[in-house]
């Protein structure tokens, strides 16, 4: 099957800017270079690079702002952190699928969109939380998508896992997949939502990894 290389898409963005710019159409230049600069973060990054939480919030914020642009509606995002937390470093893109999923399962029919995404640390564990005021699951729902990972956790060798990788939540199934390869048993994701009552997804690493990429300084 034919694919487009990601590098022509990514020159052609930066064509476009181009074009946008000359024509003084400053808001559509901006817009697609932040849509240049996610690309640019997914084509160039390894699953363990890493850069500045102040970067990640910057791109993710970026990817909210296209999709107030593309839709017409805004996002309220809030951002929680510790002091000095910005300086720290995190996965690159670590975020978007949680921000991705939050979006697309938990407020696609919600008017009034809200996320609250929160860093949080102690003694033993390093964590990030997306929330979200969607439509939330039910625990089957949740059970469901738990059951998955942990059978697609066990198939990643097997031929038949991309196929069933065809089904919905591929980007927090990713996600599990990446923090599994990154911090193997000391990962955790969890999932607490409930109907009507929004999302709320948490990652973590526990500190006495010793690779953790997430707990470094850079």
């Amino acid at each position: 099957m034919a694919k487009i290389n990601p590098h022509f898409i990514y020159n052609t963005l930066y064509a476009l800017i181009c074009v946008a710019e000359k024509k003084h159409e400053t808001e559509i230049a901006q817009k697609i270079k932040g849509v240049a600069n996610i690309l640019c973060l997914s084509l160039y990054s390894k699953p363990e690079s890493s850069h500045t939480v102040r970067e990640e919030i910057a791109a993710i914020n970026q990817y909210l702002d296209i999709l107030k642009y593309k839709y017409g509606e805004g996002i309220q995002a809030e951002w929680i952190l510790p002091p000095g937390m910005e300086e720290e470093s995190i996965n690159v893109l670590l975020l978007y699928p949680l921000v991705e999923n939050a979006v697309f399962h938990g407020l696609s029919k919600v008017k009034d969109k809200h996320l609250v995404i929160k860093f949080e640390e102690d003694h033993e564990k390093k964590c990030i939380s997306v929330s979200d005021n969607g439509v939330g699951m039910s625990k089957k729902e949740i059970y469901g998508i738990y059951n998955r990972f942990e059978k697609w956790l066990d198939k990643i060798e097997e031929e038949e896992l991309e196929a069933e990788m065809e089904h919905i939540h591929m980007g927090l199934f990713n996600l599990r997949l990446r923090l599994y390869f990154l911090y193997g048993e000391q990962a955790y994701f969890t999932i607490c939502s409930k109907r009507g009552e929004g999302t709320k997804v948490t990652v973590g690493v526990r500190k006495n990894y010793k690779n953790s990429y997430n707990i470094k300084k850079v």
